[in-house]
This record gives C-alpha cells, structure tokens and sequence, in this order.
C-alpha cells in the first residue's frame, strides 16, 4: 500500500469515511485540510523502495527514505484530500530502535533489547538527509512538519527550514495522564527554535467511558482508566501552547461547548502571540 492511498488503507469497508472516501469528505468540509500521522518508518518490502534509486535507511524490516522523491510524491498525491500537516511520530524508534523489534542491531543495548535502529545513529549524514530531504519536500508542496517523540537535536533542525513549523511538547495523552504538567519546559525549549509547540491530543468528555462499543473494552489498552476527569486543564495548555487544539474523543464523543471556548464561532484558534513557557521558582 502507499501512504497516498490513505482512503483504501484505514477504509476498505467504506465505514470510516462514506460515499467516497476521505477525499469526499473533504470536500462536503468545504476543503478544510487536514494533519495525517506518520509512525516514521515504513515497512522493508513498501513500494517506496522503487522511488529515488534505493536511497534509503533500512533494518529487516523497517526503512526510511533518505531522498525527496518519496516525499514529493506524496505530498502531491495527498493534496487531493487536503493534506497540510504531517505529524511524524515515534522519532526515537527510528532513531534507536523499538524495544519490541527482534530485527534491530546489537550496537548498543537497553535493559535487555537491542536498540540501534537502521543508520540513523550510525552514519554521519543519514539522519539530516532523512529529515530535511522530508522538510524540502514539504517545502515545495506547502505542507508543514511537526516532529514527535524526538530528541532536541532532531527539533534543532528547525531552524534548516521553514517546513518545519511544529514540535510536541507533551507526552503520549490518555485519560487522566497530566501530561500537561510538564508541557511548559519542553515549550520553551520549542519556541527558542523555531517551533509551535503541540500538546498530545485529549479526550473532553468526562461523562462517558472512551470504548465507544459499550463493552467497557478500550479500544486502546492504555485508556483502561476510563474517564478524563480534567478536560479543562487540557483543553487550556492546548490553546496557550499556540500549536493546535486537538480533541481525540470517539466520533461522537466530544464536549463541543468546551471546545468552542478555543475559538471563534468560525472555528478559527484563539491563539496567543507566544506559546506558554516555563517560568522559574524564585
């Protein structure tokens, strides 16, 4: 499958996006765009390989492109159903491997699992060239970039290019993490480089269970808590962190009065000139 084909790929039984697609969605939207997450890697045996002479970074079974032709590909494709943003998420595995992978190299150990991943780590010049042949296309293409899960050298690249417009600032959100309470440090480092900072999308609903079946099954194993009892702390961090307000509830599920406190009754953000920050005890 290819990443532009993103209606056949999360789809296929017509259930998710009806009567055409995400392609028709979006324009029954009025053409409002859209941000699409990336895990950072692709499988060994994707059609990806044939773009750009084999320039790539790869493990067993995992790789990365290290040319722009993929990227130019994709973000050509995917205006079609108004792709603006790319979220690349799991930086750090590609960069140092899953722990759950058995594929990855024995370079370096971790309680346990070995944790090189691809060349990353290892070459001089494959890491820039993975992430700034991906900013230069995005480039080309007015698509933005937000970097996730990754380390500081990798949101330092910043300041190569102007694609590169956000950074998350939070850890992974599920009911009732506080992921905020530490957002404001990693906000500050951010900003200095260039960067909206984002935090993790949030459930706004404290009323119902999160597993919309009603089995009390999450759908995902890590929101077994259940409820988000603090909708409002997040909602708040969201909106003074000037990177996007993001509600992750099930369709259907979200507190929709809440969420208008963020914006305009046109939907546009009310944002704030500069992100929140840390400020010190004194």
């Amino acid at each position: 499958m290819y990443f532009e084909d993103i209606w056949q790929q999360t789809d296929l039984q017509g259930a998710m996006f009806p009567d055409g697609g995400l392609t028709a969605l979006y324009g029954r939207l009025g053409e409002q765009p859209f941000a699409a997450h990336w895990s950072s890697v692709f499988n060994a045996s994707s059609p990806y390989r044939l773009f750009g002479n084999n320039s790539l970074s790869e493990n067993n079974d995992t790789m990365v492109p290290l040319n722009a032709a993929v990227w130019d590909n994709i973000f050509t494709s995917d205006k079609r159903w108004g792709l603006d943003t790319i979220k690349v998420d799991h930086l750090f595995e590609a960069f140092i491997g899953d722990p759950a992978s058995s594929s990855n190299s024995t370079i370096v150990g971790g309680k346990g699992s070995n944790r090189v991943h691809l060349s990353l780590l290892t070459s001089a010049f494959d890491a820039e060239t993975f992430l700034l042949s991906m900013a230069e296309a995005a480039e080309r293409h007015g698509t933005s970039v937000m970097w996730c899960m990754s380390f500081p050298n990798v949101l330092m690249s910043s300041v190569m290019n102007a694609a590169m417009t956000h950074g998350r600032s939070s850890s992974d959100s599920h009911p009732n993490s506080r992921n905020f309470e530490t957002f404001a440090g990693s906000s500050t480092f951010s900003w200095a480089v260039g960067l909206w900072p984002f935090k993790d999308t949030f459930y706004t609903n404290t009323s119902s269970k999160m597993d919309p079946t009603g089995s009390n099954i999450p759908l995902n194993g890590v929101d077994a808590k259940g409820r988000e009892d603090e909708p409002w702390a997040h909602l708040l961090v969201a909106a003074l962190s000037g990177g996007g307000v993001a509600p992750g509830d099930v369709v259907g599920g979200s507190d929709a009065a809440l969420i208008r406190m963020s914006c305009r009754a046109d939907g546009l953000l009310l944002k704030p000139s500069n992100p929140a920050t840390y400020v010190g005890k004194h």
